[in-house]
């Protein structure tokens, strides 16, 4: 199975043994993980199983949240870039950091498709070479995707509640392992599908944008946590919702925690 191979890439930086920009890289996307440098010289390289996250975002979406939690660690753009260009934005989650690379002249788009179209193509490989034992690089590498499509790191629709409940434990395992930038990525984007899939107060629906006001919690982020949590309890009230009568209380008992000058996460 050949590699996937992405030139012209510019390293904007987030890790600290690396901090400055470096601009003329190649990304390499191969059964054994990802690897980010130049001919014969490796600048950042990195195993599925030691890759915790992947994102693959448009520059009007990183700068719309420039400020937020999302983004804490994102370097500044290179200056002779021109913000009207086509290109994409991939962070790679390494060594309990991000870090951010800006693919010049590439929408996200054709970048998601092309990696895609690898994906597809490493899983027939594998299919048809009879491989995919327990610890082979391509079980390993298949095991990777599959948690990286599951998670909707890929931005996969959200089309069923099993799906939904799978991500959101998902999620949960990103957040106690310590990966808190992981989980509240992912569970914003969840909380954000199942709204729009099925509806606000839906009971799938609703266990999302707790599990999202929590993880804000418990990750010191208070003032956002208390507004998703007004949110959800307003939503219930405002629908006349009878049945969720223990999402209501678990809403209102951290609320009370949140409020309370002394707590702590």
């Amino acid at each position: 199975m050949e590699r996937l191979r992405v030139t012209g890439v510019t390293y904007l930086g987030g890790h600290p043994r690396h901090p400055r920009l470096i601009e003329g890289l190649r990304l390499d996307v191969a059964l054994a993980g990802l690897s980010v440098g130049r001919p014969l010289r490796s600048l950042l390289s990195v195993s599925w199983p030691s890759l915790t996250s992947l994102y693959v975002l448009t520059v009007e979406d990183v700068e719309r949240k420039a400020h937020s939690w999302e983004f804490l660690n994102f370097p500044n753009l290179p200056r002779t870039w021109d913000p009207g260009d086509a290109a994409s934005v991939i962070g790679l989650g390494i060594d309990d950091v991000t870090c951010w690379l800006l693919v010049p002249q590439m929408p996200v788009r054709e970048l998601r498709t092309r990696l895609a179209s690898w994906t597809l193509g490493a899983t027939d490989a594998q299919q048809q070479a009879g491989t995919g034992d327990a610890g082979t690089p391509e079980q390993t590498a298949s095991q990777a995707i599959a948690l990286w499509r599951a998670a909707g790191l890929g931005r996969e629709p959200l089309t069923d509640r099993k799906t939904l409940s799978y991500r959101l434990a998902v999620a949960e395992q990103h957040r106690r392992s310590g990966d808190l930038l992981s989980a509240l990525t992912l569970l914003q984007q969840l909380a954000t599908q199942a709204v729009e899939t099925f509806g606000a107060t839906d009971q799938a629906t609703v266990v999302a944008r707790n599990n999202l006001a929590f993880a804000l919690a418990v990750g010191g982020f208070r003032h956002e946590a208390i507004e998703a949590y007004w949110e959800i309890l307003d939503d219930l009230a405002a629908a006349g919702i009878a049945d969720q009568a223990k999402a209501e209380m678990f809403a209102r008992q951290n609320l009370a925690r949140l409020h309370d000058p002394h707590w702590q996460p």
